[in-house]
């Protein structure tokens, strides 16, 4: 009998493999050439004063950072580094290893964040740095990506292995739910990844970002790693049940 693939080594199986399914110059140049424009975004609206420049520099980081460039480059990694796999063949050979299906869902991740992370990170507070946020607003700004990458990279991971032409399904997700939800009261918002990262910008970097009524930090952190145990769960569930030929 051939012996189980422990854990640590089914998780850095899969990372390896998976990653270099998903490497692609054309994604990395052309996410790396937007994340450039709006670095050049946040120069170009730089204000004058110094608390208009805190403020702009909030707006910005949340209204465009955190609610588009966060999601959307995290779902062009996230739904294709199991999707993809599993439509061109390239999953079997992780299938049929003997090893526990959450490595793989784990790595999987992984490889997605290890791409898309920088992609998002660098963009994000490097244009809020540009149009003159302090370093606390900087900071709250990283940490927000750090932890909606986690949660919106599992959500996209599972969504991938559930749903056919995932990154439209996700598209829509993003552009239409995650930007009418918070328009549509505390409930409805509440339901938004994206009230917990402003949330977490809003609390952490001590500005206020206007139409948001911010929960607790503690509440939001709570939330996000709650959404991403829990979509790490689906997906590990949905991968044992896929059928992979």
């Amino acid at each position: 009998m051939t012996a189980s693939v422990g854990w640590l080594r089914a998780f850095a199986v899969s990372y390896r493999v998976l990653i270099r399914q998903i490497l692609t110059p054309g994604r990395l140049i052309g996410l790396g050439l937007l994340g450039a424009v709006f670095i050049l975004i946040g120069w170009a609206v730089r204000a004058d004063t110094a608390a208009a420049r805190a403020a702009d520099a909030a707006d910005l980081a949340s209204n465009t950072g955190l609610a588009f460039i966060l999601p959307v480059f995290i779902l062009v990694f996230a739904t294709v580094v199991l999707g993809q796999p599993n439509e061109d063949g390239t999953l079997v050979y992780l299938w049929l290893r003997p090893m526990d299906r959450a490595p793989i869902v784990l790595g999987g991740l992984a490889a997605a964040l290890t791409l898309a992370v920088p992609l998002v990170l660098v963009p994000v507070v490097g244009a809020a740095a540009a149009a003159g946020a302090d370093t606390g607003v900087v900071a709250a700004a990283a940490a927000a990506v750090l932890l909606g990458a986690a949660a919106y990279g599992t959500v996209f991971l599972a969504f991938s292995l559930v749903v056919k032409r995932s990154i439209l399904w996700g598209l829509a997700y993003v552009l239409i739910w995650e930007s009418i939800a918070p328009n549509l009261g505390d409930f409805a918002g509440r339901l938004s990844l994206r009230g917990y990262t402003q949330s977490v910008l809003a609390n952490v970097g001590g500005v206020d970002l206007e139409g948001l009524n911010p929960v607790a930090t503690p509440v939001a952190i709570g939330v996000l790693a709650a959404v991403a145990v829990g979509a790490m769960a689906l997906a590990s569930a949905r991968l044992a049940r896929l059928d992979v030929a």
